[in-house]
Parts: C-alpha cells; sequence; structure tokens
C-alpha cells in the first residue's frame, strides 16, 4: 500500500473537499483519501498494482478539479517556497479586485439607496450611470464566479460559485432590461444594479481574507519544517556517518551532540551518568506511527535506545505538525 500527497487545485469550499474525496474514494485499489481545505493536498493511500497516481488524476479531473504531480526530485523547501509564492500572487491578486469593486460599488449602493437617503445627488440615480459603474464588477471583479459558474455546469454539480453567478447575473441583466426598455416595465422601474456590485464585491473580500488566512498557515508551516535538521549523525558498525534524515532506518543509533535538534522519536532511552556534558544517542523512528519532533536534549552524558518510528516532519520544542496523522502524544513519554 503506497501513500501519496500531492496538491488539488480549484477548491474553494468544504463541498469542494467532499467531491474529490468522493471521486478518490470510488477508485477500485483507493483505501483511503483525505483532503485538506486548508493546506489544498490531498493524501491517498493506494494499491500500487490495481491504480496509479494517473488514474487518480483522471478521477479528481473527471470532478472538476486538478490534482498535480508532486515533482520527485524538488529541493529541501522548494515546494514550499512554489506555494508562497502562489499565495501571495492569489492574495495580490484578489486585493487588487477588492479594491476595484469597493471603489466602483459605493457610488452604485449610494445610487440604489436614493429612495431612503434624500441627500444623493441626481447624477447617481440616472441608471445609465449605475449601468457603467457596474458592469466591470459584474464581469470583471466577479468573473472568478461565473467560469466556476460554467465549470460546475460542465460537471453537472454547484457550488458557492453557481450561487453567486446566478443571483448576481439575475440582479444585473434584469436591472439592464429596466434602463434599455423602462417602457416594458411601467410597474417597476427599480434596477438592482446595487445587489449585484455589492454582493460581488464582499464575496470577493471574503476570497482575499480566505487567501490571507492560508498564506499565514503556509508561512507558520515553512518556517516549522525550516527547524528540522537536515541530516543525522548515525552509529553504524561502529562508526559515525552523517546521512539525511529520511534515510535513518529502524534501529539506527543517531548520535546527539549536545545543543542539536534531535532528528528522531525513541522508544527508550539509558544514558550514563556523567557530570560533564557530552554527546548522546538517540533512536530513530518508524513510519508506521505519527509524526516525530525536533527537540534539544536537556540531559547530560550518552545514552543509547532502541528506534521504533523513522521521523517524517521534525518541530521544535516538542510540538507536533497539524496533519491529519498527528497525535497529541509526546512520544518521549515521562522523563527517564
Amino acid at each position: 500500500m503506497a501513500t501519496q500527497v500531492a496538491p488539488v487545485r480549484g477548491m474553494h469550499c468544504a463541498a469542494c473537499v467532499g467531491k474529490v474525496e468522493r471521486a478518490l474514494t470510488a477508485l477500485a485499489g483507493v483505501e483511503r483519501a483525505t483532503v485538506n481545505l486548508a493546506t489544498e493536498q490531498a493524501t491517498v493511500a493506494f494499491d500500487p498494482e490495481r491504480t496509479s497516481f494517473d488514474a487518480l488524476q483522471a478521477a479528481v479531473a473527471a470532478a472538476g478539479y486538478e490534482l498535480v504531480r508532486p515533482a520527485p526530485d524538488a529541493a529541501p523547501g522548494a515546494a514550499l517556497d512554489a506555494e508562497r509564492s502562489a499565495r501571495e500572487a492569489e492574495q495580490r491578486y484578489q486585493k487588487i479586485k477588492f479594491v476595484v469593486g469597493a471603489v466602483l460599488s459605493a457610488p452604485v449602493l449610494l445610487g440604489g439607496m436614493s429612495h431612503i437617503l434624500p441627500w444623493v445627488p441626481p447624477a447617481l440615480q440616472n441608471p445609465w450611470l449605475l449601468l457603467i459603474l457596474t458592469t466591470p464588477v459584474q464581469f470583471w471583479v466577479g468573473g472568478q464566479f461565473h467560469r466556476g459558474f460554467l465549470h460546475d455546469l460542465r460537471y453537472r454539480s454547484a457550488s458557492m460559485s453557481t450561487l453567486v453567478s446566478v443571483g448576481t447575473s439575475a440582479a444585473y441583466f434584469f436591472s439592464v432590461a429596466v434602463t434599455l426598455w423602462p417602457h416594458v416595465f411601467p410597474a417597476h422601474g427599480v434596477t438592482y444594479y446595487d445587489v449585484s456590485a455589492v454582493v460581488i464585491t464582499l464575496v470577493v473580500l471574503g476570497r482575499w481574507l480566505e487567501a490571507r488566512a492560508r498564506g499565514r498557515t503556509s508561512e507558520a508551516i515553512r518556517r516549522l519544517v525550516s527547524l528540522a535538521p537536515r541530516t543525522a549523525r548515525v552509529v553504524r558498525a561502529g562508526a559515525e556517518v552523517d546521512v539525511p534524515t529520511a534515510e535513518v532506518r529502524v534501529g539506527d543509533f543517531v548520535r546527539i551532540r549536545p545543543g542539536e535538534r534531535i532528528p528522531a522519536c525513541p522508544s527508550r532511552r539509558r544514558r550514563s551518568r556523567r557530570s560533564s556534558p557530552g554527546p548522546s544517542t538517540a533512536p530513530a523512528a518508524s513510519s508506521s506511527g505519527p509524526p516525530a519532533w525536533a527537540a534539544r536534549p536537556r540531559w547530560r552524558g550518552s545514552s543509547r535506545s532502541s528506534p521504533r518510528r523513522r521521523a517524517h516532519v521534525l518541530l521544535s520544542s516538542v510540538w507536533p505538525i497539524a496533519s491529519p496523522r498527528s497525535s497529541s502524544r509526546s512520544c518521549w513519554g515521562s522523563p527517564p
């Protein structure tokens, strides 16, 4: 059974998460599929003999989303740097759209409330001016929602984009009809340009705030991952060798110098009680358990122990990383 973690693009709400998970679990050979909306990643456990990553991509594409194949030879931190750049670009894009939408929607809102606010200038009550101000908001600021609606129609589904697109388009095109042919609507000469413009602007504001929150989460994870030691000094055949942390095997003993972070999670320790500080050995961690942590040893002297889990992600201060497999229990147990 293989486990693959890959980014998923195109998700915006919990309904999107459910669609991707159902599409993945419906495949033969997929044992488990978990999608995280905050990190926009899918964790899939599948049988390589019965299915493949290409089949997973096809299933997600059929649901209307994109499963991105992770780069196999990416440098450490390269994926997080690319993700951070993409999120920053998304934040700038959503911010620009919100600012443009707010500037254009403010006079439209005042013009639509002229029956309540008698001090509104007559120029803002002109439906042709309201049409000119609302059109960029409807089709440029809110273009992402209309594209999402067409996307949902293609895959016979519905999402928040469907709701926003249908509601604002109904208000906009009805107002256009009233503006172009007022004699056809003699009993109802009211336009709803303000509804279309304000709703789109507020939803774009929500998208911008969502992008900021995701960016902060991504940056926090990047900083935590950067605390992980890249190499471990392993005692093999009586000699100490430096190996990448990912290559630490179950059964290895890791030599830890005073002040260094521990790159693996031990099952037990024994140490010699010496008065002077010295190096120590700690166990590696296996891939079957929860994530391990990186910590600085507080004891003095040397210790040896047997490993039980291999480290996946290393953090500082003995904190587990936020992931579906994380555990709130420290692997150290009680101090010796």
